[in-house]
């Protein structure tokens, strides 16, 4: 198959409904029954229960694998879901700017909560005119003799309590969940004492009276970090890992776009398992290979094997260019150096020792597991974050 001039003008119409830019949205959601089932009936038994004790959860997955998608889900079904309860959710999206001071995060956290929150049908009518109400309340810090003004400090403690003592009660809220995403951040802006402060304020508030059930996600490295940084953070989730998809987790997030757009397109099932192979189930590699794939073909007909044979070549040049070109330019020559030596072992684990010729491998394939481009298997042993990246390394190195 050429891609030609005509390419574009058969192509022109088709609704593309494969996106890899964004999160899947709940309506999209393939595969994670296990982490689903467990959450709905964890949170389930959190509106219940009284005094509250509820559940934790910290979604754990590398780049790409779904964390947001999985957060989407769980509100949706909190939402819609739990039929004969009241709940009450808001997702925070969290990034280096509002990670910079534990201060700096409480005042954007609160501000975005009174603005964007969701509930339960029936309730919405309700929590406007009581969170209208909501005032954030703020204490004064200590005078010192270099500043003689006071900083105006956010309690997030008392000011979740106010809200649901206040205003979430009243309106019969059953329970209200938290979502903070990529909680990550914290740890780069070097604020690892911000963990410590999340578990201590979200306990307390349990202890007095307050429901608040809290969802963080991260990359699976956050779970071992905090071990030696804020072990008591660690312990207070519920651990949901993210793994790549299986075969029907491929197959059933491809057919659920296209049945949902009501498109006459089909995979055949041999397409559909040499994208599980090449992707190896990864969700992100899934959908760009998907939506390149339905980009370079015409409308209305069903893709079989030698049209995905012929369009590859096209495909991963264009997945390199979007992804691994931006990644790779964004390490350090000195991990890059590292990189590109181990696209030469043909193992797929490999160690810093048998990287040659580099001093310092150990530190640098840590930070390299930072970065989400390596991951660790076990003691001393890692791997790449995809064969598809190791390709690539390949070809860098031929080129130079």
């Amino acid at each position: 198959m050429n891609e030609n001039n005509n390419h574009n003008k058969n192509n022109k119409h088709l609704l593309n409904p494969f996106s890899f830019q964004y999160p899947a949205a709940p309506e999209y959601f393939a595969d994670r029954t296990e982490q689903m089932s467990y959450f709905s009936k964890a949170i389930m038994n959190s509106a219940r229960i009284r005094p509250p004790a509820p559940s934790n959860f910290m979604v754990l997955g590398d780049w790409g694998m779904g964390k947001t998608s999985l957060l989407y889900k769980m509100k949706e079904y909190v939402l819609g879901g739990m039929t004969d309860l009241s709940t009450f959710c808001f997702h925070f999206s969290l990034d280096p700017l509002s990670c910079k001071n534990w201060d700096v995060f409480c005042l954007n956290f609160l501000t975005q909560l009174r603005k964007s929150y969701e509930a339960s049908s029936g309730l919405k009518e309700k929590l406007v005119k009581e969170i209208s109400k909501w005032k954030i309340s703020f204490s004064l810090s200590p005078v010192s003799i270099e500043k003689k003004t006071q900083d105006q400090k956010p309690s997030l403690l008392d000011n979740l309590e106010d809200l649901w003592n206040k205003h979430l009660v009243p309106s019969g809220v059953d329970i209200c969940l938290l979502f903070l995403d990529d909680i990550h951040y914290f740890l780069q802006a070097d604020q690892s004492d911000a963990y410590y402060t999340i578990r201590n304020t979200f306990q307390e508030l349990a202890r007095r009276q307050c429901n608040f059930s809290l969802i963080v996600s991260g990359p699976e490295m956050l779970h071992k970090a905090v071990v030696d940084l804020a072990e008591p953070f660690r312990r207070f989730f519920h651990p949901l890992y993210l793994e790549p998809f299986s075969l029907d987790g491929t197959r059933e997030a491809i057919a659920k776009r296209i049945v949902a757009k009501k498109l006459d397109l089909k995979f055949s099932e041999e397409v559909i398992t040499d994208i599980h192979k090449k992707s190896e189930g990864h969700p992100y590699f899934i959908m760009f290979i998907a939506y390149e794939l339905t980009d370079l073909l015409s409308p209305e007909r069903t893709v079989e094997l030698t049209d995905f044979v012929e369009s590859w070549p096209q495909i991963v040049s264009r997945l390199e260019n979007t992804v691994f070109v931006n990644r790779l330019g964004e390490v350090p020559e000195k991990e890059r150096e590292v990189l590109l030596k181990i696209a030469l072992i043909e193992d797929k684990q490999v160690s810093p020792s048998m990287v040659k010729g580099v001093k310092g491998t150990t530190q640098l394939f840590a930070r390299l597991e930072t970065r989400g481009l390596l991951f660790k298997k076990e003691r001393g042993l890692y791997e790449l974050f995809h064969p598809l990246f190791k390709e690539y390394l390949s070809k860098v190195r031929e080129k130079h």
